[in-house]
């Protein structure tokens, strides 16, 4: 996986060590994408800033890039896990992380793909992780989805994170089959590699736990639609209530269920509990 070096730091155009680089980027594009949403109505730049602006701050507070101040004089494989979280909901962002291990990571073998593991087990790896790795997160909100398509979008997420790391990565493994452009190292792609690559399924993990928190947070936000329970995901509880509330800000309206409840109810029929 790589040869054990010192590690190397960014310069420091490269980073900000007061702010963390994924939320700051993500925040500024997702305010330029909001003046595209919904162009028949104008709630809906509105409502969707509203809920950026919630967003970004929790992402701040979540602290996005972590650089252990025990890792500052340690030599190890700079080789970056990244993975993805979020791609089949009907609502919400699609997050992306990287993370790079230490040789003397103190939970390697309990590690594995997010989806075999239960939601206790995963926020413990998580809170491991964030504490002895290095993490770097990205994310793409439904309106840049929409956009781009999410398999693109994805694509964005992914190149977010691993520029988002403090330290710049020698190699860099993807799981999937497609690497995103703009990285900033050698990469290569592994299919099923959140089962069989370390530092990829950390990073199944940190995409996971995040994405599902911002989820609980939206839930709180546009209450109706038993977002802290199903994530976002086409269960038969969010369509029904697709179908009686209509979509909000942080549906996904390139979706065919999205779609047809924008058809049946009429754009941003349900507004943020908020105002």
């Amino acid at each position: 996986m790589g040869r054990a070096v010192r590690m190397r730091r960014k310069a420091p155009s490269q980073q900000s060590a007061k702010e963390p680089v994924a939320s700051r980027q993500a925040f500024f594009l997702l305010i330029q994408q909001s003046w595209r949403v919904g162009g028949d109505n104008v709630l809906a730049p509105i409502e969707h800033i509203k809920m950026v602006l919630s967003l970004a701050t929790m992402l701040e507070n979540f602290n996005l890039t972590r650089q252990p101040d025990a890792m500052s004089n340690m030599s190890f494989p700079l080789v970056a896990g990244v993975d993805e979280a979020g791609r089949g909901p009907l609502a919400g962002p699609v997050t992306a992380a990287a993370v790079i291990l230490p040789v003397d990571f103190s939970v390697l073998d309990q590690l594995d793909d997010s989806k075999k593991l239960s939601e206790k087990r995963r926020a413990m790896l998580a809170s491991v992780i964030w504490t002895e790795a290095l993490v770097g997160v990205g994310i793409a909100e439904p309106a840049e989805i929409d956009r781009l398509n999410v398999l693109h979008a994805t694509m964005a997420a992914m190149a977010r994170a691993v520029n988002a790391l403090s330290i710049c990565p020698e190699d860099i493994l993807v799981d999937g089959n497609r690497i995103p452009e703009d990285l900033p190292a050698p990469a290569r792609a592994i299919v099923g590699g959140d089962a069989s690559e370390p530092a990829i399924a950390a990073a199944s993990i940190i995409a996971k736990t995040l994405r599902d928190r911002i989820m609980v947070e939206a839930e709180q936000r546009f209450g109706g639609f038993g977002l802290a329970a199903h994530k976002g995901y086409p269960s038969p509880g969010h369509k029904a209530a697709l179908e009686n509330l209509g979509p909000t800000p942080i549906h996904r309206l390139s979706y065919r269920p999205v779609q047809l409840a924008r058809q049946a109810t009429g754009p941003w029929r349900r507004l943020d509990r908020t105002t």
